[in-house]
């Protein structure tokens, strides 16, 4: 957090999260373009002609285009099932030998290697059966494409309307309050504490998905609970460290004024002497 004004009357700091912005926007961007890149479904048409011989076209529809490619008569030779090794598990595309070129039907590979199988032996029994007058297989998922871009998309949103708020956090001595003020696009929040509750501030350390440490800071109240300046934590304990110890030094500098001021009991007042009873 960046402090902005430090005085006698109070203290404003301010943390934007421009990681975050970063974050969602590249997963914006990348949602985006995964959308497109798969989206596209290519088409193989093929149709007898003289006897045997056969003249084939792919054709490519896209989100915003479609395009044809003409494949010479007796050009396509072969279809095969082309796996790429994972780690944890294979994924898989069908190809065509036209001429002598590898042509992807798909420019990328996905799971499912039963279906990709299918649609060779399709081709392949086309291309040795005379009998065979025609020919109309797809490859592509777009399904998939819509699957992938509303989980890569819905994180990027989430990190942008939802967790990318700008803090603010004003001590004011004079009014004896701690304000907090969270404003994002769609998303705007504040509370108010009275500077005699809060106790302190640290840094919440706590285990992340893969067992990383992960922090935030937190405001400690002296009825015992948290207010939590971040609903996430993150990565990184040093910034954070130095925004509790700003706080922190703030509050212990004016702790005096921010005392309540003591009530002292009315002393007793002696009572008055009785001249009952007293000659003169």
């Amino acid at each position: 957090m960046k402090v902005l004004e430090n005085n006698d009357e109070r203290l404003v700091m301010r943390e934007v999260p421009i990681a975050l912005w970063l974050f969602g926007l590249m997963f914006l961007v990348s949602a985006t373009f995964i959308f497109f890149f798969m989206y596209q479904v290519t088409t193989l048409q093929c149709q007898r002609v003289q006897g045997a011989q056969h003249e084939c076209q792919l054709v490519y529809a896209g989100l915003l285009s479609t395009t044809e490619e003409v494949i010479g008569r007796g050009e396509l030779k072969r279809a095969a099932v082309y796996t790429s090794r994972g780690d944890d598990s294979d994924t898989y595309r069908v190809e065509l030998q036209i001429g002598d070129r590898i042509v992807p039907m798909t420019s990328y590979t996905s799971s499912g290697h039963q279906s990709k199988a299918d649609t060779v032996n399709q081709i392949n029994d086309f291309l040795d059966s005379p009998t065979i007058e025609t020919l109309e297989v797809s490859q592509g998922n777009r399904v998939l494409a819509w699957i992938m871009f509303t989980v890569f998309g819905g994180i990027g949103a989430t990190m942008l309307l939802r967790m990318a708020s700008v803090l603010n956090l004003v001590i004011d001595v004079e009014k004896k309050q701690l304000k907090l003020r969270w404003v994002g696009l769609l998303k705007f929040k504040q509370q108010e504490l009275a500077l005699n509750d809060v106790v302190e501030a640290k840094v919440e350390q706590s285990s992340g998905s893969k067992g990383k440490s992960v922090y935030r800071v937190v405001l400690t109240l002296s009825n015992g609970s948290f207010v939590p300046l971040r609903t996430y934590s993150s990565s990184g304990s040093e910034a954070k460290q130095h925004a509790a110890d700003a706080i922190n030094a703030y509050l212990s500098k004016f702790s005096h004024a921010l005392a309540p001021m003591p009530v002292f009991a009315a002393s007793p007042q002696p009572a008055a002497e009785s001249s009952e009873g007293l000659e003169w």
